[in-house]
């Protein structure tokens, strides 16, 4: 039995609550994953709008389709020529009605779950309809071709079409890239010699109230087909060239604007266009923004190029040198594995460019005799040079920006920083090599090699900024992995309890060990100094036991004495006159122990120079490993009473709430 191929895209029905919804069948989907290599392939798409004389005329265009026996109910159905399916550029071709026949064709009860509610009110299933067909098919369609015959009343023509011009996309790219409109009748009236309907629509767009519609086209062409006396292959042979010449010229148009999506790529930029609609269909859906969905733009743009500006004019880079840096950094932030090759001069207007500028004049004393503005120009300019070198070599944008770095290495490697990536320059620190210079976990997974048999575990062999060679081992939290956390509590001496948990655990762990397992580490007081001993020192559970034991001991040995000899002697018989004084004593150091003897026991243990962000263990392998992230709350009594974190790592800066009023500092320098 032959296979018959369910042709079905969009559709229209009513749920349960009596509201409109939309069926998508994810038949784009399907076809794509038919393709060889969809990521090399890129589909062009025309769309056929009619009745009978449109059915008839695809059974001519398309004779190895079968297109008789591959019918589908829905409204909008998606078919592939069979016979480009394994061209570089195959054709698509969508079909349907704009007319919702509701009594001939009732709309489809759906089901509890079945199909996408829409959003927004709307009083019709006709209104729907031809929502769809504007303002989402008709986005990715190159040529739409429709039949007037098929349509008796010119006003349903016209509607659709000032449907599609009101809500096309108005960003710079679709602005460039207009879809192919073709006007087909045939030989409908008695007299031949009479006017075509496509001659006399054509006619009415041109009227002043319908000018936008006809903006909305790169091109519209009238066709009138030949007699019925000629064969149907004589008769519909000039809309088959015609087609495949318009679809040509789109290629062409397309791939001047750098405008042609692959097979995947336009899977996800309908689906978004799709959720676009199902949301709000007033508002135009902005092309160029649906490629930043899934991968968002950082919002840390300003204050992290800000302070690369700074930190840039400290190590006494001039404006002209730290140009390029920034170019090939926002190439390789936009042009990831599997984005579409926009115009870069577009993307970075749309997504960049605002940033930069206010980056730019927040460090405007350091280059007065230079404007924000001319500056970032260069710095466009600069990104179209490393796009034509990305385009016309096989080279990719990570490559591209190491090469850049290399070439400047003798210059940028006296940049330091603790709060930025200085690879990708828009994401915060998290990982320090062992020439100090800073990248993130994204850049970490970008330039470094994968651990064999240990999943996002990578080691960066060397530094691309100083050219440092010794590598360090990174560990990456997986995409879909939740943190694992340890918090110990502090309590001075009684930090020898929780010590004690973390041996029986231990034991059942062995031989793994705790910091092997803990993706954060917090702790507060004698907490604060477990961690920093387990993490920072990379000591053991016995180990950490045995220094904090020590600690303790030495720490609260002896309580704060009077530097006067008098009080010493009375507070040693014990008198009310010697506690008071004590006491006192105490109050007026806001302590009862001696401070100084605390601190030269922690450096007596940890070391005098010893940093928390930065600081990496040694591996049996000769590398450098990034330790695991380490927080000590403190709380500030200087002015305002407040707790923050002492910590190793920086937070992502994506996030768009605050833990209240906690505040994470990095007690490191954050300059040269």
């Amino acid at each position: 039995m032959q296979h018959k191929e369910d042709i079905g895209w969009l559709d229209i029905g009513k749920q349960q609550n009596s509201r409109l919804a939309v069926v998508e069948n994810r038949r784009l989907k399907d076809i794509i994953s038919q393709l060889e290599k969809p990521e090399e392939q890129y589909p062009s798409l025309c769309a056929f709008i009619g009745g009978p004389f449109k059915d008839h005329a695809l059974q001519k265009l398309y004779p190895w389709n079968n297109i008789r026996r591959h019918v589908s109910d829905y409204k909008v159905r998606l078919r592939y020529d069979v016979s480009s399916l394994g061209c570089r550029q195959p054709i698509l071709f969508v079909d349907g009605d704009i007319i919702q026949k509701d009594r001939k064709s009732p709309l489809k009860q759906l089901g509890a779950g079945a199909g996408h509610p829409i959003f927004w009110e709307c009083g019709s299933a006709q209104f729907l309809l031809l929502v769809l067909w504007a303002r989402l098919v008709f986005l990715f369609t190159d040529v739409i071709c429709i039949f007037i015959d098929d349509y008796p009343e010119s006003s349903q023509i016209l509607e659709l079409l000032t449907t599609f011009s009101q809500g096309r996309s108005t960003d710079p790219m679709s602005s460039k890239i207009l879809p192919r409109l073709i006007l087909i009748s045939g030989e409908s009236q008695a007299n031949n010699d009479s006017e075509p309907q496509g001659i006399l629509v054509h006619r009415k767009l041109l009227e002043p109230g319908l000018t936008s519609v006809y903006e909305a086209f790169s091109e519209i062409t009238t066709l009138r087909l030949g007699s019925y006396e000629v064969s149907d292959t004589g008769r519909y042979e000039p809309l088959r060239s015609l087609v495949g010449q318009e679809l040509s010229s789109m290629r062409a148009l397309r791939k001047k604007h750098l405008g042609q999506p692959n097979g995947k790529q336009l899977v996800d930029l309908f689906q978004a266009a799709f959720q676009h609609v199902l949301v709000d269909f007033e508002s135009r859906f902005n092309l160029l923004q649906a490629t930043r969905t899934v991968y968002k733009v950082s919002n840390q743009i300003t204050p992290n190029v800000s302070h690369y500006l700074q930190i840039c004019s400290t190590a006494g880079l001039d404006a002209a040198q730290i140009i390029p840096t920034i170019a090939s950094a926002v190439l390789m932030d936009h042009y990831v594995p599997g984005m579409l090759r926009l115009d870069p001069c577009l993307v970075f207007r749309a997504f960049y460019r605002s940033a930069i500028v206010e980056a730019y004049r927040e460090r405007a004393n350091h280059w007065p005799d230079r404007q924000p503005e001319e500056q970032v120009g260069e710095l466009e300019a600069q990104l179209l040079q490393l796009f034509e070198s990305l385009t016309e070599t096989n080279r990719t944008p990570v490559e591209l920006r190491k090469n850049q770095l290399a070439a400047q290495s003798g210059w940028i490697c006296r940049i330091r920083s603790n709060r930025i990536c200085l690879y990708c320059l828009f994401q915060n620190a998290q990982h320090v090599l062992g020439c100090g210079h800073t990248l993130c976990d994204r850049c970490a997974h970008i330039f470094g090699t994968p651990s064999v048999g240990i999943e996002y575990e990578f080691t960066i062999r060397g530094c691309i900024y100083c050219l440092y060679q010794r590598p360090l081992i990174a560990s990456v939290l997986p995409p879909t992995m939740s943190p694992s956390v340890l918090a110990i509590d502090g309590g001075g001496v009684r930090g020898v309890i929780p010590l004690e948990f973390l041996l029986l655990v231990h034991e059942h762990l062995h031989p793994c060990r705790i910091q092997d397992v803990v993706d954060l580490a917090l702790g507060t007081s004698s907490g604060g100094l477990i961690v920093i001993g387990l993490s920072i020192m990379s000591w053991n559970i016995a180990t950490c036991s045995e220094i904090f034991d020590n600690l303790a001991r030495r720490i609260f040995h002896k309580r704060r004495r009077s530097p006067l000899a008098l009080f010493n002697f009375v507070d040693q018989n014990g008198s009310v006159l010697g506690n008071l004084s004590k006491w006192i004593h105490w109050l007026l150091h806001d302590s009862c122990y001696d401070a100084k003897t605390f601190d030269d026991a922690l450096k007596g243990v940890f070391g005098d120079n010893r940093l928390m962000f930065g600081s990496s263990r040694d591996d049996p392998r000769g590398s450098l490993r990034s330790n695991s992230k380490v927080g000590v709350v403190t709380t500030s009594i200087s002015r305002e009473t407040g707790a923050f974190v002492i910590g190793n790592f920086n937070t992502t800066g994506d996030r768009e709430d605050k833990a209240g009023k906690v505040e994470l500092r990095i007690p490191a320098k954050d300059s040269l």
